[in-house]
């Protein structure tokens, strides 16, 4: 969530966006797209029992055959 902060706060105030005519409808697909990748990420943590990105998998394992 920090990182969403310090985009939004660089796209904000740069001198790049200074302007009169600014849009702000890219940084709010930005802000759009990086929700979505964490509630994704929220749901398959869920969906596989994990309690962080690092532990192993709980349910629903999948066994990959070679």
């Amino acid at each position: 969530m920090l990182q969403l902060g310090l985009k939004c706060f660089k796209e904000l105030f740069s001198s790049k966006t200074l302007v009169t005519n600014w849009n702000p409808l890219p940084l709010q697909v930005q802000v759009a797209k990086e929700r979505c990748k964490q509630m994704v990420k929220e749901q398959l943590m869920d969906f596989f029992g994990m309690g962080s990105l690092e532990s192993s998998c709980t349910r629903n394992n999948i066994q990959l055959e070679k």
